[in-house]
């Protein structure tokens, strides 16, 4: 019980910060698109102590990104000092922020591309041109539209290495909620668009397995039939190594190929100041060998893994922030 009051206490506090940023950026005024959190659990009818959220995840166009940081500074937002914008920017498709209200930590993620890789660089324009209004509590917000947000929710569960089950439960109770009003030749048609067609049809499959969705259509993506054989779905929640290698690897199975080749070699060599964060270190030298050593260290974890027969947390609790 204690839990599901402090998972509600922190959801609405979420909420309200949700409604104090996006005024103050149509005050600016910026153009923000709210994905996922507060409004997807609105939309999908789920009790706030169902989980406690992670943040507010805020899309903005790449010409507004300077301008909505400082929006976020001005309502007392900071990012951690080891990861300024610059930073940021060079590592990937966000940047994060928070304030602490009442001893509870308060984080914004402001996106400039809707994807992770491997699935970023979609068009600007096709990303914003699927979104659709949402009243909550009086104020109005622009969202994915329903098969947008079943795409963006595939991908996320394929860029996480397939290690975010709870993901599973968000897409399955999303298709279930809206299938009877979808067209699903034109979700299979933008999927192929947006180059997540693969990703779709293995989570959906996952999805149903594990009987968060049902009547699940077949996009008929060779892939997505290839990796259920080779990854079942009951291996999802299995024991990891942390980094795990070989769902990264797995994973790459259903993004496109050259995305998929260009996000891999990120993995191997990823930008100087990503490495320096994963490893902790500053000096050139040090982070070289750091990084060059972490496949190594990460390979012994996976092996004590793989030997142990004690239980170990998978990355994706089914119910956890």
């Amino acid at each position: 019980m204690h839990r599901a009051a402090a998972a509600t206490a922190h959801n609405l506090a979420l909420e309200h910060e949700l409604f104090r940023i996006c005024a103050a950026l149509a005050e600016a005024p910026v153009p923000v698109i709210v994905m996922k959190g507060v409004p997807l659990i609105r939309r999908l009818g789920l009790p706030f102590h169902h989980r406690a959220l992670a943040d507010n995840d805020l899309l903005v166009r790449r010409t507004d990104v300077d301008r909505a940081e400082r929006v976020l500074r001005d309502l007392g937002y900071r990012c951690a000092a080891d990861r300024p914008l610059e930073v940021s920017r060079a590592i990937g498709p966000e940047h994060r922020l928070s304030r602490t209200v009442g001893g509870d930590k308060l984080q914004v993620e402001l996106h400039w591309d809707a994807f992770h890789h491997p699935f970023s660089g979609i068009p600007e324009e096709l990303v914003w041109s699927h979104v659709e209004a949402q009243e909550m509590g009086g104020n109005r917000f622009d969202v994915f539209d329903r098969s947008f947000t079943l795409i963006h929710t595939a991908a996320h569960f394929a860029w996480h290495s397939l290690g975010q089950p709870r993901l599973l439960e968000t897409l399955g109770r999303a298709w279930d909620s809206w299938r009877d009003s979808l067209d699903v030749s034109g979700l299979a048609a933008l999927a192929e668009q947006t180059g997540t067609r693969h990703a779709l049809d293995y989570a959906l499959w996952a999805a149903g397995e594990h009987g968060f969705a049902h009547a699940i259509p077949d996009l008929g993506s060779k892939r997505a039939r290839a990796l259920r054989k080779i990854l079942p779905a009951h291996k999802l929640t299995e024991p990891r190594a942390q980094p795990d290698y070989e769902m990264m690897a797995l994973a790459l199975l259903l993004a496109p190929a050259p995305a998929a080749i260009r996000h891999a070699w990120r993995i191997l060599l990823p930008p100087r100041a990503q490495m320096g964060l994963i490893t902790g270190r500053t000096e050139p030298f040090r982070v070289a060998a750091g990084y060059a050593t972490r496949p190594a260290r990460a390979a012994l974890r996976w092996l004590r893994v793989r030997s142990s027969t004690s239980p170990m947390q998978h990355r994706g609790p089914w119910r956890s922030g």
